[in-house]
This record gives structure tokens, sequence and C-alpha cells, in this order.
């Protein structure tokens, strides 16, 4: 909630939560890693979503204030069918193009679970749907893009 508040709608790179990194191991192919927050394509209106859980700029505050607004702020990510998720790909060959592994690692408050494309191709396919809507990866971004009416509305109402 304060990502989008703060960095509505040109600035949401700089709020939203984001991680990218390579492992670069001494002898063998490099692993790339990109955490983001991924949309599936369902759960509630983000509007609806928001003053079922905020209720208004008064509740938010005392939240933010109290330093606990993560936990609301997890809830809303679970109405709306957004979730936090780690893209994993194992062994890079630069020349080649290819990938050894793929993997998807999701997160539900302090448990995670990792699906391997090499190991577990169904479950990982089932992963990808579960995380994609229809199939496409939308992050948090470009799900507030798509919902930029409701986002405007809500920067509104909580920054009066």
């Amino acid at each position: 909630m304060n990502s989008m508040i703060a960095g509505w709608p040109n600035k949401l790179h700089e709020y939203l939560p984001m991680l990218e990194g390579w492992i670069l191991p001494k002898t063998g192919d490099p692993t790339h890693i990109r955490g983001d927050i991924f949309w599936n394509g369902s759960g509630v209106r983000l509007d609806k979503a928001v003053n079922t859980i905020y209720g208004g700029q008064l509740k938010w505050m005392t939240s933010r204030y109290g330093g606990v607004t993560w936990i609301d702020d997890e809830v809303l990510l679970g109405m709306t069918g957004l979730r936090y998720v780690v893209l994993e790909s194992v062994g890079i060959n630069p020349s080649t193009k290819s990938v050894h592994e793929h993997r998807i690692w999701l997160f539900d408050g302090d448990s995670q679970r990792v699906y391997s494309s090499r190991t577990d191709p169904h479950q990982f396919r089932q992963a990808v749907n579960e995380i994609t809507a229809d199939g496409h990866p939308i992050v948090a971004a470009e799900f507030l893009a798509l919902h930029s009416a409701s986002a405007d509305q809500i920067v509104r109402e909580y920054t009066q």
C-alpha cells in the first residue's frame, strides 16, 4: 500500500519490492535470480480490497505509524491475487542462451515452496499457472497500470 501511494504512477520501480541477482561460480554456468510480486489474474478489485482492509486513511495511517502495515498488506496481496515470487534460472549457458533448470519459489507467510522444471515438470507447470494470468507473467507495476483508475482513486483518498 505504501509503495503504491509513494510511487504511483511514475516511481513504482523505486518503491515496489524487487530482488535481482546473479550467482557466478568459479566453475560451471551462472544462475540468475529475480524476485517480484506477481498477479495471477484473479482476486477482488483493488479499490474494494483496500477499502475492506483499511477502511480509510485514518486506519492506514495508524497502522503505518505503529509499524504494522505489513500485516494488512499481506492480506491485501492475497485478496487481490498478488504474491511474492522468486524465479531462478539455474545454469545459464551464455554462449547458447540455454538454461539447465528453472525454479519457482512461492512464499506464503513464513513458509516457502520451490518447484523445479527439471525434477518435477508437472508441478512446475502448475506453479506457473498459479502465478500468471493465463500463462502471462504480470508483475505488481503492471497490475497497478491495469487497475489505474482504482490506483488513482486510492492515492487521492489516502494522501489528502
